[in-house]
């Protein structure tokens, strides 16, 4: 039997040895280190978790994950060169993420010049970036105010 999928805010998890007798919660920065919610120190899982949660809103989203393909030759993350029949004929600017559906548009030369379409390429992609983590980072906060109202209807039980 495989393990079942927990559905957690992005940037916290469960951690529980029961070898080492570790149960907390932990929470993950944007610098990928952790701030960690032991069960015995708050009083138990749930205590724990409400602090966690806490912490985990006041935390900036950890941004949108791009790496920088060998391949890339515009020299900017996201924005592409365009090519038909070997000529380069506009850039495009593309961003996504896991968790969101990809954003895309392109910028011919024949409209806007080379030099211009690739600012307003690179322009773009910092605006749908900008979009993306917004989105994001108002659904992470939405589920955590979903988990720390069912938190609090299970103390006043």
């Amino acid at each position: 039997m495989g393990r079942k999928k927990l559905d957690y805010p992005r940037g916290l998890s469960r951690v529980d040895h029961e070898n080492s007798n570790v149960h907390l919660w932990r929470v993950q920065k944007p610098d990928a280190s952790f701030i960690y919610f032991g069960d015995a120190k708050y009083g138990g899982c749930d205590e724990a978790l409400r602090a966690a949660l806490l912490q985990l809103e006041k935390t900036p989203l950890i941004g949108v994950k791009f790496s920088k393909s060998t391949r890339n030759t515009s020299g900017v993350i996201g924005v592409s060169p365009v090519r038909y029949k070997g000529k380069v004929v506009a850039f495009k600017a593309i961003a996504g993420s896991l968790h969101s559906k990809p954003q895309a548009t392109t910028f011919p030369f024949v409209q806007w010049g080379e030099k211009a379409a690739w600012v307003m390429a690179v322009y773009a992609r910092n605006e749908f970036v900008a979009e993306i983590e917004r989105q994001e980072l108002e659904a992470r906060n939405k589920k955590i105010r979903v988990m720390l109202r069912k938190l609090g209807n299970m103390a006043e039980r």
